[in-house]
């Protein structure tokens, strides 16, 4: 049996629907993996076409996470800051087992 493997997909209004299912396909495929939808204020997020994923976490209430993916594409430096600063404060990132931090097709700086 593989061990437990949280990840994170951190989402916001207006992701771009393929650049968040694409990877989470890939992702929820390893084993152990359990995926986890998370925004900074939680409940619905609509992405650029409309879709709507519902009942999505708030970052600040993740406890663990083993892999943080943030679908960057059209993801401008404020709302880069705002995730991290969510991560930040709900203590998530102080506890990934050596800062495995991933964040899909970012130009994070």
């Amino acid at each position: 049996m593989a061990a437990e493997f949280p990840v994170v997909f951190a989402l916001y209004p207006r992701v771009t629907q393929l650049d968040f299912t694409g990877p989470h396909e890939v992702v929820a495929r390893l084993p152990g993996a359990q995926c986890v939808l998370a925004s900074a204020s939680g409940g619905d997020i609509e992405a650029d076409g409309g879709v709507v994923f519902t009942r999505v976490g708030r970052l600040a209430d993740i406890e663990r996470c083993a892999l943080i993916c943030v679908p960057v594409p059209a993801l401008v430096p404020s709302k880069r800051w705002r995730i991290r600063n969510s991560l930040l404060r709900s203590g998530a990132l102080r506890r990934v087992r050596a800062m495995s931090l991933l964040f899909a097709l970012a130009r994070w700086r």
